[in-house]
């Protein structure tokens, strides 16, 4: 302790004495891990000025400095700061500051109590793969380890208890008796040790010889091993045995303790956000879950809103996903709310950002990190929804936007991403594209006409906010397949985007008078331009704008943003190259806008119409096939699942930005080969990329097409 103290000292004085030192400006901080206990030791990474000398110094509640580090930045200006040791405050939250003065990035940093973390790994349970037959017992085995042999405290049998009666530990082997498995069908067995993590295993039991067994065969008979930890290995199992699964996990939620549900909470300091702030209010929990609140968030609001996070009470495992595997719901399972509003009525003007801390061993057997989503609990369907997420895997973290509140929860999605969403025409192709992302329907459907694509694109933004799919129809009477999916979503309210001209008033008719003319609602416009222009101020967010060229013949530049725009809240709004609209250059000054996103060069959209837009930047290529990688690369967008779509007509495409956006996933082109730009960032990409899905039929984009596209992976 004295030994630090003096080091703190020495460096505060270097500070002070060497004035002329080069000090970082320009800075980020990541942690290893935002939670930690004490003794152990953390690493601080960043960016900063090159060569600048980087302070990173810990602050406790009271702003006293607990421990401070100094380190130089390469010529890259890249610094890390390794065994970092944390400071013995148990229970404390702690503020990790890199940089000096006003030039700073902030990190919090909870400091366990010390018995947070430290069970240990179990053995690997192998199933008994002698082909088990309904009525027998079942011999799992493990590499013997006599401490953890010892310690076992009980064993479960798909949730049930069995007593110590009912089950023999030797030497590498657990005989468990044959009543347990009376059966056919896949059991979840877990067994529990003082002072170490679950270990879990899927045993299969076939049917027997006489056929006198019940419940379903799985007809493998080999059952599953699995990882320690609880992660059970899911390869080839079925949706029953994944809810079992999950059931066995959200079981844990009934068995929380104090210090578990205090480490949920946010700390007591925590600030209310203050409708005011020209600045995002960062809240973090004691266990490290995130949320960054931007600037007008709470803008609407009267006075500070307080916001309330705790451990989740959802014991209902996913049925409509029912791919999807529970991570432990201790750590990934979180009830956000707003003080005095009732779960799920509060709406924020801009996207909240929630992001939970991963830590790769809770991962189960067979996925990646790569799989995970962040999902809600939907009241009215009391049903699990996706709602997508971006994993990072600097920071081991999955982050996701939402404009409310309900319980979140981390889960793996051990579904494959489609190779193909196609349809027969643009209309089925739409309807694929809904079924494939709101499997649970749609408590808010957005319908477009088919044959205007400004109208579809532009309504992307509004249609995540909602999480909405978006239908096509034609202009005078409802398609009838557009009218079996409404009814099969079987939403509470729609919404049409464009005027009478676009999609009749017969339309909004027929379907006020299923749904309540109070559950209809129409954006629209004298033109595209003005139709944009309506739902920008109908998604209500401020401060930023992408703007494209809406006229005809150039929809893939909006179309190749979507993604971006959707994820992040952005609206998309359309310009003419011989000048910008009056109902755009309105909507800019009316929500604010100060940072403009400009798709396409010159030729599209004009310099003379670039520097009248505030704060603008350009994404663009030498043609639309470049300028949907420029906008991938230069705006980081998630590449771990790509979608391919053609730029030479719009139909096939015109919707998949909408359900693109719940990954950040980016759109890129093909003409009718694969052009080099597209070729090229596959091939750059390649070691990242882990899914490619074709959108649109065969007649839009060819089998060789595809071919080409996936051998550039290899």
């Amino acid at each position: 302790m004295v030994r630090k103290i003096l080091t703190i000292m020495i460096t505060l004085l270097l500070v002070l004495m060497i004035p002329s030192m080069a000090l970082a400006v320009n800075l980020s901080l990541n942690l290893s891990s935002s939670t930690a206990n004490p003794g152990a030791t953390i690493t601080a990474s960043g960016t900063a000025d090159p060569n600048a000398n980087v302070f990173i110094k810990m602050l406790d509640s009271n702003q006293n400095i607990v421990d401070l580090e100094v380190v130089k930045a390469d010529v890259n200006g890249n610094y890390t700061k390794n065994n970092i040791e944390v400071p013995s405050l148990p229970g404390s939250t702690l503020a990790v500051v890199a940089g000096y003065g006003p030039n700073v990035a902030v990190k919090t940093l909870y400091v366990n109590n010390g018995t947070e973390g430290t069970e240990l790994a179990p053995p690997a349970l192998t199933a008994d793969n002698s082909g088990n037959m309904a009525g027998s017992a079942a011999d799992l085995e493990f590499t013997d380890n006599a401490a953890w042999r010892t310690a076992i405290s009980g064993i479960t049998v798909d949730t049930t208890a069995l007593t110590a009666g009912q089950y023999t530990i030797t030497p590498g082997n657990i005989n468990l008796y044959a009543g347990a498995f009376s059966k056919t069908g896949d059991y979840v067995i877990v067994v529990k040790a003082t002072g170490y993590t679950d270990a879990s295993v899927i045993q299969t039991i076939q049917q027997s010889p006489s056929g006198n067994s019940s419940g379903n065969s799985s007809g493998s008979g080999s059952g599953s091993s699995s990882s320690a930890g609880g992660n059970t290995d899911l390869t080839g199992t079925n949706s029953g045995t994944i809810t079992k699964l999950n059931q066995n996990a959200l079981s844990t939620l009934t068995k929380t303790t104090p210090e578990q549900i205090q480490n949920a909470q946010l700390p007591a300091e925590a600030s209310a956000v203050d409708p005011a702030s020209m600045k995002p209010t960062t809240l973090t929990t004691k266990d490290g879950v995130q949320l960054v609140v931007p600037a007008g968030a709470v803008g609407n609001q009267s006075g500070p809103v307080q916001i309330t996070v705790a451990l989740g009470t959802i014991t209902t495992p996913p049925r409509a996903l029912n791919t999807a595997l529970v991570l432990n719901p201790l750590k990934y399972q979180r009830q956000f709310g707003v003080q005095g509003a009732a779960d799920g009525s509060f709406q924020f003007s801009e996207p909240v950002t929630i992001t939970f801390p991963i830590s790769t061993v809770d991962l189960p057997a067979g996925t990646v990190p790569q799989q995970l989503t962040v999902c809600w609990w939907d009241l009215s369907s009391n049903d699990w929804v996706k709602l997508g997420g971006v994993f990072d895997a600097a920071t081991n973290t999955i982050s996701v936007p939402t404009y409310h509140f309900s319980t979140y929860a981390v889960m793996a999605d051990t579904s494959s991403a489609p190779n193909r969403l196609a349809g027969t025409d643009r209309f089925s192709t739409a309807i694929v594209v809904a079924e494939q992302g709101w499997k649970t329907g749609a408590d808010n459907v957005i319908l477009a006409n088919a044959y205007i694509f400004p109208d579809a694109l532009a309504a992307g933004p509004l249609a995540h906010k909602l999480n909405a799919p978006i239908l096509l129809t034609d202009a005078a009477a409802l398609t009838p397949p557009t009218l079996a999916e409404i009814q099969k979503l079987a939403p509470q309210k729609i919404t049409i985007i464009g005027g009478t001209a676009v999609i009749s008033q017969a339309i909004q008719d027929s379907l006020s008078a299923t749904y309540g003319k109070d559950n209809v609602t129409r954006y629209g416009g004298v033109d595209r331009y003005a139709t944009a222009a309506d739902i920008a101020a109908a998604l209500g967010t401020t401060g930023k704008a992408v703007i494209a060229n809406g006229e005809d013949g150039h929809y893939p530049d909006a179309l190749a943003i979507s993604s971006y725009a959707a994820y992040n809240g952005i609206p998309i709004l359309f310009t003419e190259t011989a000048g910008l609209p009056a109902a755009t250059a309105q909507v800019l000054t009316a929500q604010k806008v100060n940072t403009t996103i400009v798709i396409g060069g010159d030729a599209v959209v004009p310099a003379v119409i670039f520097n009248q837009l505030p704060g603008a930047t350009r994404y663009s290529g030498t043609d639309r096939y470049e300028t949907a990688t420029a906008i991938a690369s230069g705006l980081h967008l998630n590449v771990n699942n790509v979608y391919v779509v053609t730029g030479l007509d719009f139909p096939d495409a015109l919707v998949v930005g909408n359900w693109a956006a719940k990954s950040l996933s980016p759109l890129i082109m093909v003409d009718k080969g694969v052009p080099a730009a597209t070729s090229a960032f596959l091939s750059d990409n390649k070691s990242r990329i882990t899914g490619l899905t074709v959108v649109g039929g065969e007649g839009t984009i060819t089998a060789s097409q595809e071919s080409a596209l996936r051998n550039a992976l290899k």
